[in-house]
C-alpha cells in the first residue's frame, strides 16, 4: 500500500511540474499580422486594425458616427509584446493620435491617446476572424432553436 501511495505522489508531482512549466509563446510579427476588432468598455467606440508587413490601416468610430481612418506608417513589436504603431490621418475628420499596445497571440490591449495627452482610450481588440466565427456559431444556434419553435 505505501508503494502505491508513493507512486501516485510521484506521478502527481511529475504532472504538476510539467503543467506548471508550460509557457505560452510570445506573439511575433507573423502572428500579429491581420485584422483585429474591438469595442471600448462602454461600447461607444469601435476599432478595427489591419496590420500588414510594412504598415496597414487603423479606423475608429464613435457611437455610429463617421469612421476616422488612419494609415499605419510603421508598427513594431518587441520581445515583451509591446507595440508602437505610427499613424497618419487619412480621412478629413481624423486628427493625430498616438497608438501603443500590449500584444498576446489572441488579443491586443491598445491605448489610443491624443498627442498632447489630453485624452486616452483603452480597448482590447481580438482577431476579426475569431469574432466572426463565434458570432456565426451563436447566430446558427439561435436560428436552429427559433426554427424548432415555429415548426420549420
Amino acid at each position: 500500500m505505501p508503494k502505491i501511495i508513493l507512486r501516485s505522489f510521484a506521478i502527481l508531482a511529475f504532472v504538476s511540474v510539467c503543467l506548471s512549466t508550460v509557457i505560452p509563446l510570445p506573439p511575433n510579427e507573423q502572428t500579429i499580422r491581420g485584422m483585429w476588432v474591438g469595442f471600448s468598455s462602454d461600447a461607444n467606440d469601435f476599432y478595427r486594425l489591419e496590420l500588414q508587413d510594412q504598415g496597414g490601416l487603423f479606423a475608429s468610430s464613435f457611437a455610429g458616427g463617421d469612421a476616422k481612418v488612419y494609415k499605419i506608417n510603421s508598427w513594431s513589436l518587441n520581445a515583451n509584446g509591446e507595440m508602437l504603431i505610427k499613424t497618419s490621418p487619412i480621412s478629413t475628420n481624423a486628427y493625430p493620435i498616438l497608438v501603443m499596445g500590449k500584444a498576446k497571440s489572441s488579443q491586443i490591449q491598445l491605448t489610443i491617446k491624443g498627442p498632447g495627452g489630453g485624452w486616452m482610450h483603452e480597448v482590447t481588440i481580438n482577431k476579426e476572424w475569431v469574432i466572426e466565427k463565434r458570432m456565426q456559431i451563436l447566430k446558427s444556434s439561435m436560428d436552429q432553436i427559433a426554427n424548432r419553435g415555429t415548426g420549420n
